[in-house]
């Protein structure tokens, strides 16, 4: 890791709940220095994750497991990171534990063989070795085990997926994003996760979604419920249609919908973004009732400016509805 001791001291206090404003503001603005800081970070924040679990474990010595963890590397010096890091006693057995005893993700990334799907050209299905189905969005990718052979059922994904998982309760189902983690039994649940928020929606059975960078911030969620995990907090509604499977389904459908919340789902549905302009947000109380079937971009539109009586304008790839 190339994480500087300052920095390094502020993601430990980050994940203890312990940062100041201003510390967050310089972790925001070196996380957006370059994608590897988020990696690093990403890194950090799976340890502190695993760590509750891990830390049940008795029988550890600490210091034998650094010595172990010297020798390993050869005679480089523990760098920075890992010297502020120590000051939390969490992550750093947490990280000794699974360096050494294989009880986390960095050896057992190592160690197991796995397998990677991405959906370049269209939504693809898939099978997982437990019998589990996905069904991954086109420019989505998942990374899987070979087999599930330990104590869990540990997948990481990047993008959206729908998943029906076979139920197993001696072995959970666990979703790995960038930011959180699912763990579900057996339900069907759809995973949304993009670069500023993670979304999950259940439509059969319960799961559970943590925040990977706080693990007491979780939610669970039945059938019928949503959360949304955006800058560390959690929002929960109701799912009231089955527009969130559009990309799967083709449909999309609106029955007496805010404009707004139309305007999102065809954004997300059709990969641009799509909203008021500037000064006419009086049209948000405009409601919208129509079905588009596998629809082309440019036939919405004009359906758009037929059914609402809205002009539609182009702006640096964005577009833009407007009161005439």
């Amino acid at each position: 890791m190339h994480v500087n001791e300052h920095i390094a001291a502020i993601i430990g206090k980050k994940l203890e709940g312990q940062a100041t404003t201003e510390e967050l503001e310089q972790l925001q603005h070196w996380l957006g220095s370059g994608a590897g800081n988020v990696l690093e970070y990403d890194q950090l924040a799976r340890i502190w994750a695993e760590s509750p679990r891990v830390l049940n474990h008795t029988a550890f010595d600490t210091g034998a497991a650094w010595t172990k963890v010297d020798a390993a590397i050869g005679s480089r010096p523990r760098t920075a990171v890992v010297r502020s890091l120590l000051a939390y006693r969490r992550i750093a057995v947490a990280a000794a534990i699974i360096l050494l005893a294989g009880a986390g993700w960095l050896l057992y990334n190592n160690t197991t063989r796995w397998q990677t799907m991405e959906a370049l050209a269209a939504n693809q299905s898939l099978r997982l070795p437990d019998g589990s189905e996905v069904e991954l969005r086109k420019g989505s990718k998942i990374e899987y085990p070979a087999g599930f052979t330990g104590a869990e059922r540990r997948i990481r994904l990047t993008g959206e997926a729908f998943f029906r998982v076979q139920h197993n309760e001696r072995q959970p189902f666990r979703i790995n994003t960038s930011r959180s983690q699912v763990e579900v039994l057996g339900t069907s649940f759809l995973v949304r996760s993009e670069a500023t928020l993670d979304e999950v929606v259940v439509a059969t059975g319960s799961v559970s979604v943590i925040d990977k960078a706080q693990s007491s911030n979780r939610v669970v969620l039945v059938a019928g419920q949503k959360a949304v995990l955006e800058q560390d907090r959690f929002s929960q509604d109701r799912v009231t249609d089955a527009n969130y499977l559009a990309w799967k389904t083709g449909f999309l459908e609106f029955k007496a919908t805010p404009l707004n919340k139309a305007l999102d789902d065809l954004s997300h549905y059709y990969n641009i973004s799509i909203s008021l302009a500037k000064g006419h947000e009086a049209a948000s109380k405009t409601t919208l009732t129509v079905r588009f079937e596998n629809e082309s971009f440019e036939s919405v539109l004009e359906e758009l400016k037929q059914v609402t009586g809205l002009g539609v304008k182009k702006e640096n790839g964005k577009i833009f509805l407007y009161q005439k």
